[in-house]
This record gives C-alpha cells, sequence and structure tokens, in this order.
C-alpha cells in the first residue's frame, strides 16, 4: 500500500495554502534526489534508460537508510538513500543544490530552474517552515512513508490535489483510458514506420499533468524508440511547469511545453511524428474554435485532423475505420 491516500488527507487537513498542488514539490524533490543518487551509485546508466528506474520499483527497504533498484533484470540496493526526513534537512538540501546551480550554470539556467522549483511550491514551503512547521513536517513524514514514488504516484497526487476548473477545462484523462491510448497509438506509429525515423515527435496540445505525453514516452521507448522530442502545450501555467519538471527527469532536454489556448493560439511546433491528446472539448468552447483547430493542424503540422467529442469511458469500445493518423481519439471511429 502506497499510503497515497493518507498523503492526500494529511495535505488537505494539516497545510495552509489554499493551492493545495503548492505540496507537490517534496514530491518531485524526492524524485530529483532519487535521480541523483542514481548517477552517484552508478554514473554508467544511460539518459536514455532513466526512465526504467522511475517506472519500474524502487522501494525501501526495512532498513530506512536504504532502498532496492528492480531494472528488470535484477535489483540493486543502495545504501544511505535519500528521505526527506525533516523540512529543515529539506531546506538544506535545496538551498545546496541552488546555491552549486548558481556557481555551475549560467545566470539565465539558473533563473529558470529556480522558478519552476518556486512554481511547484518552494515559496510556499519556506513560507510554512516559518508558520506551519508541524503541519510541514506531517506532510514530509507522509511522503517518506510511500515505499516506492514514481512519476505515475506523482502525477497520480497532482490530479487529486487540484481543484477541477471549468475555465479550464481542467480534467485528466483516466490512468487506464492513457494507458489504452499511448498502446494504440505507438503500435500505430510502429506499423507505419517500419524504417524508424532516428527522432520522433511526440506532442500533446492540451497536456494538463503529462499523464498521456509520460505513457506515451513510455510506451515509445519500450519498443525501442528513445530519441524522442516531447512537446505540450496548456493553457494553465502551474501544470505546464509540473509536467515539463517530471518529464525532464527521464527525458532531459528534450521536452519542450508551452502556455497557451490551443484552440486559438499558433503553437510553435514543428512538424509531428505522433500527436495525441484528449482535447478540451468542454462546454465552454464552441465549434468554431474546434473547426480552426483542425485547419491550424493540418496547414502546420501535415495532419488532417478532424476532432469530434467523445466519451471517453466508452473508448476501450472503439476502433479505426481506416487508417488515419496517429491520434486515438478520431471522427473516423466506430463503435463495436
Amino acid at each position: 500500500m502506497k499510503n497515497i491516500s493518507k498523503l492526500i488527507e494529511i495535505i488537505k487537513r494539516e497545510t495552509e495554502s489554499k493551492v493545495k498542488t503548492d505540496y507537490i514539490f517534496l514530491g518531485y524533490y524526492t524524485l530529483y534526489m532519487y535521480k541523483l543518487l542514481l548517477n552517484m551509485y552508478n554514473p554508467e546508466i544511460k539518459e536514455k534508460d532513466f526512465y526504467k528506474y522511475f517506472y519500474r520499483t524502487l522501494k525501501h527497504t526495512d532498513d530506512k537508510n536504504s532502498f532496492i533498484i528492480n531494472n528488470g533484470k535484477n535489483e540493486i540496493i543502495l545504501k544511505n538513500s535519500f528521505k526527506l526526513g525533516g523540512a529543515l534537512d529539506v531546506l538544506a538540501g535545496v538551498d545546496m543544490i541552488l546555491d552549486h546551480f548558481k556557481k555551475t550554470l549560467t545566470q539565465k539556467q539558473y533563473d529558470k530552474i529556480k522558478y519552476n522549483w518556486e512554481s511547484l511550491g518552494l515559496i510556499q514551503f519556506k513560507k510554512e517552515l516559518k508558520t506551519n512547521r508541524n503541519g510541514l513536517e506531517k506532510v514530509i513524514k507522509a511522503y517518506d512513508e510511500i515505499d516506492h514514488l514514481g512519476i505515475e504516484d506523482l502525477i497520480n497526487i497532482y490530479e487529486k490535489l487540484n481543484v477541477s476548473d471549468r475555465t479550464y477545462n481542467d480534467f485528466f484523462t483516466p490512468p487506464d483510458i492513457s494507458i489504452f491510448a499511448s498502446k494504440l497509438m505507438v503500435q500505430k506509429y510502429i506499423d507505419n514506420n517500419k524504417n524508424n525515423k532516428k527522432e520522433v515527435n511526440f506532442c500533446d496540445i492540451a497536456c494538463g499533468c503529462g499523464r498521456l505525453l509520460y505513457y506515451g514516452m513510455i510506451e515509445l521507448k519500450n519498443n525501442g524508440i528513445d530519441n524522442i522530442r516531447i512537446f505540450g502545450n496548456d493553457i494553465y501555467e502551474p501544470v505546464c511547469v509540473f509536467t515539463k519538471s517530471i518529464l525532464e527527469l527521464v527525458n532531459f532536454g528534450k521536452v519542450h511545453i508551452f502556455q497557451s489556448d490551443a484552440l486559438t493560439s499558433k503553437l510553435p511546433l514543428p512538424k509531428m511524428d505522433i500527436l495525441l491528446g484528449n482535447p478540451p472539448f468542454g462546454g465552454s468552447y464552441d465549434k468554431d474554435k474546434i473547426l480552426n483547430l483542425s485547419r491550424y493542424k493540418k496547414e502546420n503540422m501535415g495532419m488532417d485532423i478532424q476532432f469530434e467529442n467523445i466519451d471517453l469511458l466508452r473508448l476501450k469500445k472503439l476502433t479505426p475505420l481506416n487508417d488515419i493518423e496517429y491520434t486515438a481519439i478520431e471522427k473516423n471511429y466506430r463503435e463495436i
């Protein structure tokens, strides 16, 4: 049992910020430190393979100062693993890392990382360290009690902490639908590209907190496609920062997330090889905007796409009528 429900309850009950996703920073920082430790203990791990260690089991042993990595072939026990420990431990670690970045990176690179961390919740963490340390310590303890925290878990936590807002149509695609759509997408891409390109451009124009992008990347890499450029877009800036941050852990340097309304904006995107998405066709968007998006995609991305509002709960009962482009939700579907 991962105790994620317990974590959610504690965050909602014991913290001060009305924006509960502020506390996702502690989870992201945990995964960030996991990656640093993986680099330290096994510097031979290639960047393209890091996804395996977040996607498969990474859990703490009975000895809380060590954890197990299951890389699919064997188990490796790493000693002195990272635990959040306490609020002051987190603060000291964050300050040390940011200080290192300030000395080794350009000012622009440092400012970007600092901004992202602050947007994920570092500002609220420092504030609450002074005003609600007891509540913060309970949140940290709850994170540390999760046996093996992965990117998928962090996405689940973010979605549960997020308060859906119809202004942004931020209704997230369920995991089972996301997995199904990703498998369908990748299989179709492979079937139509026997001689795989060296680099694949993959996009979700309404990416939310990145679940479809993450599962799609996993499917591509599990099928031997490692050189992936990920593109995403969302109207809500906080989810853009979250999505880019978590995907950079497993696809470093090749994640490009933009903030705009995809139904009205011209996105700075190259031609896509794969376009997967659950566009925000809720009540606040009209048909003219949707048609405008279709025209834009045909002119600028080489894809003739006609969208239709489909009940996602019935998606598993749908099958393509003909050889369409690589998207799992199309007008050319019929129910079986």
